[in-house]
């Protein structure tokens, strides 16, 4: 489960660098929302049905996503930008552009393609001939996305 979830952040992600995604802000009912000295804490994300995560945006681009099952947090670092020293230690950094991802659950791979983001994709859990999404196939033949093996191993 935890894997799925991970998954699906990484594909949030991705998502909330398209134009116009990231316009649904609202009241979050999360309890604290510093987490850095030097970051402004600007709004969070209201969900309609995703209940498993939280999404708080800060200024200039700063994105911190929590599990609810576990608070896990991962903090988006944008492109070009300086990670804050006074962050928790819990805290996951995630350095975008988010690139040579392990994606181990064959659904998402779908996702990834129909946001055009399959380039961001380097390793994959399953084995060529596995995939039912022709350019999966087409990216595993070219070398572009290798196999390296089952999560669990």
């Amino acid at each position: 489960m935890q894997k799925k979830i991970t998954a699906i952040l990484i594909l949030f992600i991705l998502m909330a660098g398209l134009p116009g995604f990231s316009k649904c802000g609202g009241p979050s009912l999360s309890e604290s929302k510093r987490i850095s000295d030097s970051l402004e804490y600007e709004r969070s994300l209201e969900t309609e049905y995703a209940k498993e995560f939280t999404v708080d945006y800060y200024k200039d681009g700063y994105v911190l996503l929590t599990t609810v099952a576990d608070e896990k947090r991962f903090l988006v670092i944008p492109e070009g930008k300086e990670v804050p020293s006074d962050l928790a230690e819990d805290i996951v950094l995630i350095h975008r552009p988010v690139c040579n991802v392990y994606l181990v659950a064959s659904a998402v791979m779908d996702m990834f393609r129909g946001l055009d983001a399959m380039d961001t994709i380097r390793f994959s859990g399953q084995k060529q001939d596995s995939w039912y999404i022709k350019e999966a196939v087409e990216l595993m033949e070219s070398g572009d996305i290798v196999y390296a093996g089952k999560y669990s191993k």
